[in-house]
C-alpha cells in the first residue's frame, strides 16, 4: 500500500519521472501484488483522462520462463478489473482491458496470427473441443466450481484469437502472437527484455509506444501511419487499407522491470541501451518520459545499477528501519518467531554428491511413506511422536512435504537424475512398498507448456493426494529435478523440501533458489557440497557464518552502460530502429528500403544523430555517432542492391560484424527477414 500510494503522484501529475522506484522485498513478500495494483490503477486513471485504448504498462522479465506464472495472475486481475470498468463505463469509457504476451518467435508464442489459427484446426476441420489456453487455463469469473476451461477461439472477422470459457461463455482479450500485439496494442504487455531488440527490425513495433496511425476500417486493429494493414504473404489474411498519419493515443506510462538483479554484465549493458531506445521513442510520441519501476529480492549497489541501466535516480521501497528489520519501530516488517527454513549442509565421504542427492530422495520418500503408514494405522502414536494435536494436523504436516525439488548447476545433472531414478530409488521403493515414482525435469530447454504443466501437476497432486493409497500400493510420487530456471519461474506454496546438488555460483542465485521452498510453511533444505571443490569446501567449513550473513553476501551488480564494446554492439540496432520506428513516425510513412535511405536529407541525418545521442543519454561517447551514421548510410547507398532491398539486410551483408543487428540482447542474428 505504501508503494502504491507513493507512486500515485508520478502517475497522475507526472512528477519524479527521473527517479526509478525500486521494490526491494524478500521473495514471497508481495512485490508482484504491489506492481499489479499500480498497473490496474494506472489503467483506470488513463480511461478517465480520455485515453480509451493503447498500451498503459510494459512489464519486462529477463527470462521467458519467469513470466508465465506472473502472466496468469496478471491476466486474472485484469479480467476482474474489466468487470469493474464495464459496470462504470461512464467513468471509464473505452476499450476492454487487454493483455499481450510479447516474448519471441516460438511454436507456443509465434510471430503470426496464422500460426495460432492453424492449431485450432485438424485437416481443415475445427477441433472440438478447442485447444486450452496456455496462459490462463481456468476461468477466473466462473461463479460455480469447478471453473470452466478457457479455450482458444478464432475471431476471423477481426483476425485475432480470443480466449473463451467453455462454461460461462465469457470472452477474454489476451494476445500472444507478435502480429496481434501490434494490431491490438494491449493495455498491458508482458514481455521478455530481449524481445525489444525487435525495434531495430520491426517497423510495426512503434505502435506499442504511441506511434502515429489509425484503425483499419475493416476491423483488423491499428495500422501505423502510411503503412499497409497486412502485407505479409504468410499471414492468414491480407488487407490493403492504409494507416492515416494522425496522432494516436499516448504511449505507455509505466515500464516495470522484474528480477533486475539479472540485468548484469554484457546483458545489462545492451539492455540499458534498448531501455533508452524504448523511452526515447515513447517520449517523442507522448511528450513525457516513462515512469520506471524495478524490483528484486537480492540487490546490492542498487543506485549504481539503476544509474547505469536508466540514467535516473533511485528511490528504494521500503527503506530499512534504523533499529533493525522487525523491530518495534519497523512499519514494514514483522519478525515472526521460529525458522522459515531449516538448512542442512552435507559433504559426502565416499561417493559424489549426485549419488548422495539420489539417496537423499530415497530416504526422504521412505520416511514419508512410513510416516503416512503410521498415521493411517495409529493416529494417536503418530501425534505423540511428532507433537501434533490431532490426525488432521498430522496429515497437513505430511502434505507439506509430499513433493521434493532438487536443484542442479548443470542441465546434464538434471537429466541424469531422471535417468538414474529407477536404479537408485524406483527399484527399492517398488520392492519394499510397491510404490512408483515419476520424475519431471525443468531446464532452460523446457517449453513454457512443460513448465506450466509441471506447476499444475504439483498443485493437482497435493489436491488429489489420497493417504489410503499407500496401503494398496497404488500411490505414485512425483519429483521435480531442476536447474536455475526454477529459481525465478516457479512460485508454489506446495513445495517445502529441497535438495541442492552443489552450492550455486552466486549468493543471489542461492537466495532465489532457496526461496522456492518455505514460502508459506516451514521449508527443509539439504545442501550437498561438492567434496572435491575448494570453494564448496570453504563454504562447508564456514556454513553457519555464511548463512548468518547471507543477505550481506550479495555482490553488487556489475554493469557499465558506456562500455566501448557495448556501444559498438548496439549502434547498428539503434541506427536501424531510429529510421524504421522514429523517423518513420515523423515522416508519416514506413522507411525500411534502400530507396527510403537515399532520400534522407541533411536535417534527417542530423535528426538521426541527435536521436541516437538521446538514446545513449550522453553527447560525448567513445564512438563517433555522426561518423557511425554517415558510414552506414554510405554503405547502404553504395551497395549494388536493388532500391527496394530491406536496408538492415544490406548492412548485414557488408561483412562488418558491427553492422549486424541484435536478435536479442545476448547475441546477434545473421539471417534477417523483413
Amino acid at each position: 500500500m505504501v508503494f502504491l500510494i507513493s507512486s500515485l503522484e508520478s502517475v497522475v501529475k507526472e512528477t519524479e519521472l527521473d527517479v526509478v522506484d525500486v521494490l526491494h522485498v524478500d521473495t514471497g513478500g508481495g512485490k508482484s501484488e504491489a506492481y499489479f495494483a499500480l498497473v490496474v490503477f494506472t489503467a483506470f486513471f488513463e480511461r478517465t483522462q480520455g485515453k480509451s485504448e493503447g498500451v498503459t504498462a510494459i512489464v519486462k522479465f529477463p527470462l521467458r520462463m519467469l513470466s508465465i506464472q506472473q502472466l496468469e495472475r496478471l491476466s486474472s486481475i485484469l479480467i476482474h478489473a474489466d468487470q469493474v470498468r464495464k459496470k462504470n463505463q461512464t467513468l471509464f469509457p473505452g476499450d476492454i482491458f487487454s493483455l499481450g504476451y510479447y516474448v519471441g518467435n516460438t511454436d507456443e508464442f509465434p510471430d503470426l496470427y496464422k500460426k495460432i489459427k492453424d492449431t485450432l484446426y485438424s485437416k481443415k476441420i475445427l477441433k472440438n473441443p478447442a485447444p486450452e489456453s496456455l496462459i490462463i487455463s481456468r476461468c477466473p469469473l466462473c461463479v460455480t466450481q469447478p471453473a470452466g476451461t478457457v479455450r482458444l477461439i478464432d475471431d476471423e472477422k477481426h483476425a485475432r484469437i480470443l480466449h473463451k470459457c467453455d462454461k460461462c461463455g465469457e470472452e477474454y482479450y489476451i494476445y500472444f502472437s507478435d502480429r496481434e500485439v501490434f494490431r491490438w496494442r494491449p493495455t498491458v504487455i508482458v514481455s521478455t527484455v530481449d524481445k525489444w531488440a525487435a525495434l531495430s527490425q520491426q517497423r510495426r513495433a512503434r505502435s506499442l509506444l504511441g506511434g502515429f496511425g489509425s484503425h483499419c476500417p475493416d476491423g483488423h486493429g491499428f495500422i501505423p501511419s502510411g503503412d499497409i494493414c497486412e502485407d505479409k504473404e504468410k499471414e492468414a489474411f491480407q488487407c490493403k487499407n492504409l494507416g492515416k498519419n494522425v496522432k494516436s493515443f499516448s504511449g505507455p506510462r509505466l515500464s516495470i522491470q522484474d528480477e533486475m538483479h539479472l540485468l548484469k554484465e554484457g546483458f545489462g549493458t545492451i539492455s540499458s541501451h534498448f531501455e533508452g531506445l524504448i523511452e526515447t521513442i515513447s517520449e517523442f510520441s507522448s511528450g513525457r518520459p516513462l515512469k520506471h519501476i524495478a524490483m528484486s529480492a537480492t540487490l546490492n549497489g542498487t543506485k549504481k545499477q539503476i544509474g547505469e541501466l536508466y540514467k535516473k535516480g533511485t528511490f528504494i521501497i521500503p527503506g530499512r528501519c534504523p533499529e533493525g528489520v522487525g523491530s518495534s519501530t519497523d512499519m514494514f516488517f514483522e519478525r515472526i518467531e521460529g525458522p522459515k527454513r531449516v538448512i542442512f549442509g552435507f559433504k559426502p565421504n565416499l561417493r559424489d554428491n549426485h549419488y548422495a542427492s539420489l539417496r537423499t530422495l530415497l530416504h526422504y520418500l521412505e520416511f514419508i511413506i512410513d510416516s503416512q503408514t503410521l498415521l493411517n494405522a495409529s493416529p494417536t502414536r503418530f501425534c505423540e511422536l511428532y507433537s501434533v494435536p490431532d490426525s488432521e494436523t498430522g496429515q497437513k504436516l505430511i502434505n507439506h512435504f509430499l513433493i521434493p525439488l532438487t536443484y542442479h548447476l548443470k542441465k546434464q545433472d538434471v537429466y541424469d537424475m531422471d535417468r538414474l531414478k529407477e536404479a537408485v530409488l524406483g527399484d527399492i521403493l517398488n520392492k519394499k512398498y510397491n510404490i512408483g515414482i515419476i520424475g519431471k525435469t525443468l531446464t532452460g530447454d523446457s517449453s513454457l507448456d512443460e513448465l506450466k504443466k509441471a506447476i499444475d501437476d504439483v498443485k493437482n497432486f497435493i489436491k488429489e493426494y489420497d493417504p489410503n493409497k499407500i496401503a494398496s500400493g497404488d500411490q505414485i510420487f512425483e519429483q521435480l529435478y531442476a536447474t536455475s530456471v526454477v529459481s525465478h519461474g516457479v512460485d508454489l506454496e506446495e513445495l517445502n523440501f529441497m535438495v541442492f546438488q552443489g552450492l550455486p555460483y552466486t549468493t543471489s542465485e542461492y537466495i532465489q533458489a532457496l526461496s522456492r521452498v518455505g514460502r508459506k510453511d516451514l521449508g527443509i533444505v539439504l545442501l550437498w557440497f561438492y567434496p572435491n571443490r575448494v570453494r564448496d569446501d570453504s563454504f562447508y567449513r564456514n556454513f553457519n557464518r555464511y548463512h548468518d550473513t547471507l543477505d550481506h553476501q550479495v555482490k553488487p551488480i556489475p554493469v557499465n552502460r558506456y562500455s566501448r564494446l557495448g556501444l559498438y554492439q548496439t549502434i547498428n540496432s539503434i541506427f536501424c530502429a531510429t529510421i524504421i520506428n522514429h523517423l518513420s513516425n515523423i515522416k508519416g510513412k514506413p522507411l525500411y528500403h534502400k530507396q527510403d535511405v537515399a532520400i534522407l536529407d541533411l536535417n534527417d541525418k542530423k535528426n538521426i544523430v541527435e536521436f541516437i545521442k538521446n538514446v545513449y543519454k550522453r553527447d560525448i561517447l567513445d564512438i563517433n555517432i555522426h561518423q557511425e551514421v554517415e558510414d552506414r548510410i554510405n554503405e547502404i547507398l553504395q551497395s549494388n542492391e536493388r532500391p527496394t532491398r530491406w536496408f538492415p539486410k544490406i548492412l548485414a551483408k557488408s561483412g562488418d560484424y558491427y553492422y549486424l543487428n541484435q536478435t536479442g540482447m545476448r547475441h546477434r542474428f545473421r539471417t534477417l527477414e523483413k
